[in-house]
């Protein structure tokens, strides 16, 4: 049973981790009838919250790679 269930997860890890890296890579067909799945199923609300958390970071590591160059 405990085979089972590490071959399950490990399946699933892999279709996620390649899944994830096609998309994240941008070597994706924006017309894919998965990933419009996927975008169709996810809320609104919660990608435009996500999109802003993500710009907050992108900022903010971007304002750190600016002060220390100009600080070297």
């Amino acid at each position: 049973m405990k085979k089972f269930i590490y071959i399950f997860f490990g399946l699933i890890l892999f279709i996620t981790l390649f899944t994830s890296y096609k998309v994240t890579s941008g070597n994706y067909d924006k017309q894919n009838l998965f990933i419009i799945k996927v975008k169709d199923i996810i809320p609104t609300q919660f990608k435009n919250k996500l999109r802003e958390h993500i710009y907050k970071i992108r900022i903010s590591l971007t304002e750190d790679k600016i002060k220390k160059k100009t600080t070297s």
